[in-house]
C-alpha cells in the first residue's frame, strides 16, 4: 500500500526542491544601498532568524519595493538607510500582511528581524499563527540574538 504512494511522494518532494532552489538570490546579486549624505543615514540591522530548514534559502527583503537585502539563516547585516519611511516585506509577498513598517529619524539605529518557523506550517496555519515573520524589534532583543547569529 505504502509503497503506490512513494513515486507521488518523491515527485513533490523533488519538486518543492526545485521550486524553494528556483526562488533563491544568490547575496552576491543584490546591489548597494546608495546614500548620497551619509550624515542623513539611519542605521538598520536585519538579522534573519530562521532556524534550520531542509532547504537553505534566503530571506530577500525589500525597502518600498525595492531589494534591500539578502540575508541566510542565522546572520545579520548592518545597512544604512535615508531618514524617513519604510515598509519592510518579503520579495515573494509584495503585498498582505507580512510587513513591518518604519519612521526611521536622522542618526537612529534600528533593527529588523525577520524567522522562519516550519513547525507552524500545514493545515494548522490558520490556527497557530504564519510561519513566516517580519517585525521590528528593539535594541536589547535584537543584540541579544546577534551574539548568537554570523554577520554577513
Amino acid at each position: 500500500m505504502i509503497r503506490a504512494f512513494l513515486p507521488t511522494l518523491f515527485a513533490l518532494f523533488y519538486a518543492a526542491l526545485l521550486c524553494s532552489c528556483a526562488a533563491t538570490t544568490s547575496v552576491d546579486e543584490v546591489p548597494p544601498t546608495q546614500i548620497l549624505d551619509k550624515t542623513e543615514a539611519t542605521e538598520l540591522t536585519i538579522l534573519n532568524a530562521s532556524g534550520w530548514t531542509l532547504t537553505p534559502s534566503h530571506h530577500n527583503i525589500l525597502d518600498n519595493g525595492k531589494l534591500l537585502a539578502s540575508l541566510p539563516r542565522q546572520t545579520y547585516q548592518r545597512i544604512l538607510i535615508s531618514p524617513g519611511s519604510h515598509e519592510f516585506r518579503f520579495d515573494h509577498s509584495p503585498k498582505g500582511r507580512r510587513v513591518a513598517t518604519l519612521s526611521a529619524e536622522r542618526g537612529g539605529t534600528y533593527y529588523l528581524v525577520t524567522a522562519y518557523n516550519p513547525s507552524l506550517g500545514g493545515p494548522l496555519l490558520a490556527i497557530l499563527g504564519d510561519p513566516l515573520t517580519i517585525r521590528m524589534m528593539d535594541a536589547k532583543d535584537a543584540q541579544a540574538l546577534m551574539s548568537q547569529m554570523n554577520p554577513k
